[in-house]
Order: structure tokens, then sequence, then C-alpha cells
């Protein structure tokens, strides 16, 4: 259907302007029942969005990103001396770190599904930088096995210095979120928008109440007629009264009669309504509430605890593992990454429990045998310990391999925690 044929069908005539614009609105999928219009922009500036926005893409750019290299005897070794190393590690381009392009994309995946950067390359191929690219000006487009990047935005470049056209796979690193078709991400405000739109009508509404001195709609009843003198008088006086002597008394004269046929914040359950919004824009970003300054009632400290362990492995996890695979296939390739090459977002500080519980999992894995002091020492940021004695590893004296004979140590072989240096 046209755009004429749904405004005849909705309203009867294209001559009413209002409709004109409801009816693009809502095509463009930016409208909402709110009457609010929601757009990846001014979602922003609801302040859920925004925290939930700027606390996923902060945490996940606060990760270490370093390329790797599987060891042949197992483990791996971050992988310093590769090309792409100081360009995940420290700086995506010339004008971007690491840790700002990152928190850019994510926001840009979170917000709009998708997050695409142009790889440029030098004579040989190799990657020299990576400069993100606006997804609000790109379109996938797809024939039979060919898939190309089809780049709109701006006049002859955008404002980091892409130009318009055609990108092919091998000059666009693609990060797609949630996807029914395989090609692009799902836009998260294209499906939220009607929670969107009702937390920023909330907003506009208590904005307007208080901006009328908190003042809901009342009318002034009056026996007679007034002349336009009395009127302009009484209007006069309402003005002032509003401006000067919010919290004071009204004098009505002439038998004249206060209604107040407004509605109450607190008969609109307004602070409830308000919680409930955030609680609803949360579940579509998968951020705990504790994050939000909007804590659960029963909250302790060992339930927050584990919000921020759950909000860890649920929810940055699952983005980090999204960015690590799409990375390793857009970024290395086939002949690196069968040379055991690998691209790693370090998850672990998130991982850790207090210190208490550190060293208790220290201990165990010191005494078990399979960590030693200076890998202990290196997990705390902490210097090894000089002339490589921190790279001795215990074995329990009681253990042994299956069939092994026992043999007696000497004393000088022994540490005072009865475990053998091996």
């Amino acid at each position: 259907m046209g755009l004429i044929n749904s405004i005849e069908t909705r309203s009867g005539s294209v001559n009413d302007p209002n409709m004109w614009i409801n009816t693009l609105l809502e095509s463009s999928n930016f409208a909402t029942k709110s009457g609010v219009t929601v757009t990846p922009d001014t979602a922003l500036k609801i302040s859920t969005v925004y925290a939930c926005v700027t606390i996923l893409s902060q945490t996940v750019a606060s990760l270490p990103m370093t390329i790797n290299r599987k060891l042949p005897g197992g483990g791996n070794d971050i992988a310093e001396n590769h090309p792409l190393y100081p360009i995940l590690h420290d700086n995506f381009n010339e004008w971007q770190t690491s840790y700002e392009a990152r928190e850019m994309g994510i926001g840009h995946l979170k917000l709009r599904g998708n997050w695409y950067n142009r790889l440029v390359r030098n004579g040989s191929g190799s990657i020299n930088a990576i400069v993100p690219m606006h997804p609000a000006g790109m379109q996938i487009r797809r024939m039979k096995d060919k898939v190309w990047y089809d780049y709109q935005y701006g006049d002859d470049v955008d404002d980091l210095g892409n130009p318009r056209g055609i990108y092919f796979p091998g000059e666009v690193w693609h990060v797609k979120g949630f996807s029914t078709g395989g090609l692009a991400g799902l836009s998260t405000i294209n499906y939220a928008r009607e929670s969107m739109g009702l937390a920023q009508s909330l907003t506009d509404h208590s904005a307007q109440f208080f901006g009328n001195k908190a003042v809901p709609g009342n009318v002034l009843e009056h026996p007679g007629a007034l002349n336009p003198n009395a009127r302009a008088n009484l209007e006069e006086s309402l003005n002032r009264f509003k401006k000067e002597n919010r919290h004071g008394v009204l004098i009505l004269e002439e038998d004249m009669k206060w209604h107040n046929i407004g509605i109450s914040n607190k008969d609109a359950q307004f602070l409830e309504l308000s919680g409930a919004t955030v609680r609803d824009i949360a579940r579509w970003f998968g951020v705990p509430l504790v994050l939000l300054q909007e804590p659960e009632k029963v909250a302790t400290y060992a339930s927050v605890e584990q919000f921020m362990l759950s909000f860890a492995k649920l929810t940055i996890w699952m983005i980090t593992r999204r960015i690590e695979q799409s990375a390793n296939r857009g970024l290395l390739t086939p002949q690196e990454r069968k040379q055991g090459y690998f691209i790693k977002l370090n998850l672990k500080g998130m991982l850790e429990g207090d210190f208490k519980t550190r060293m208790e999992g220290y201990r165990v894995a010191r005494e078990g045998g399979w960590i030693n002091a200076d890998e202990i020492r290196a997990l705390e940021d902490d210097p090894p310990i000089p002339d490589g004695k921190g790279k001795i590893y215990l074995q329990p004296m009681n253990f042994k391999g299956l069939g092994e004979k026992t043999e007696s140590i000497s004393q000088g072989d022994q540490n005072e925690e009865g475990n053998q240096d091996v």
C-alpha cells in the first residue's frame, strides 16, 4: 500500500498535515503509540537507555583486546609481535584508541544491531587501521552467494573519512547482533521503541507538570458572565499567583468556585510506572537493576555480588564471544587461523571474586601443582620472584601416579608445607 493510500485509508483525506507527519513516522518505525518519536539518537536522551548503553559499551571496551597464539604443548601466549596487536590493543586508528573505538562500536551494536568497520590495508594487504562506519548509511546486498556493503553516508565521505560506495567483505569488519536473516542484526530500538516511548513520555509529562508549578488542570466557576476587563484582571491575578505565590492562598471573589479536573501523580501511580519502565528497558539490554541505581528491595551484598557475576557471564561474555568470533573471521587470514592465531577479549578481571576468595583459589591451585608462584603473581599484576624461585611447581607427597611406587624424599627436597618441589 502506498503512502497516499495509507493516509486515505486512515483518515479519508490527504489534506490534514498532521496525518502526513504521523503516517511518515509510523512508516519509518520511529513513531510510538505514546506519541513520542524514538530513534537511536533520541533514545539516548532516556536516562535508562543511556545508562544501559554506556554500561555495556564501557565494560566491553575496558577489557584488554589481544591477539594470541596457541602453543604446541598446550595453552596459548600473547602474540605481541603480530602486526594486529598494537591496533587491537592500543589504537584502532590515528584518532581513536582501542577503548574509544570499541565503546563507540558497542553503542552502535546495542542501539542499531550492527557495528561496521572499514579495514585500511597497506600495499601488502596487511591491516593498517580499523575505521568505524555509521550503521545508518549501510545497506547489505546479496545475490546468490555474493554479499557486498552499500555505504551511502555523507556527501562524498563521512565524518571519519569513509568514502561512499560499494565495499566487499574483505574490506569491512562487520559485527552483527541477534539476527533472523543472517545478513544484518536487528535494531533494539525498532523492537523496544514502545517501551522507550513510554519512558520518554513520562519524562516529558513530569517536566511539563513541574514547569506548570506542579498545578494540574483546574477550572474556575463563576455564577455570572465576566466582561472583558474582569476576565483580563482575573487572568493576570492567576498568572501572578502561579509565579509569586506558588504555595500561598488564592482568594476567590464573587462566589467563584475552584474545580480540580486534573489527575495527580499519586493517582496516576507515576513513580510506580516510572520504575516499571526502568525495569522494562533494563530487560531489553540485559543489565542488572543494581547497575542502574534501581536496586531490588530484597537485594543484599551477597545477591549483588551474584548479580555482577551473572552480568559478566550471561551478558558481557555473550557480547565478547560475538566480537571474538567475528574478529577472527574478519581480521585474520585463513593461514593465520591455521597457525593458531586467535583474537581474545580477556574477561578474567570481571570474573574474579573478592580478595579472600581469590587467595583461597590460588592456594588450592598452588598446592595442587598446576600453577606456580610467578603465575599467581602475574595474575595479580606483581613481578616474578627473583632468581627464578617462583617458577617451581609443588607436588603433594601423598599424590602419585597410578601404579607408581612411593620413593623416599630427603628433608632438603621437602618444603615446609610437606610438598615436593618439582
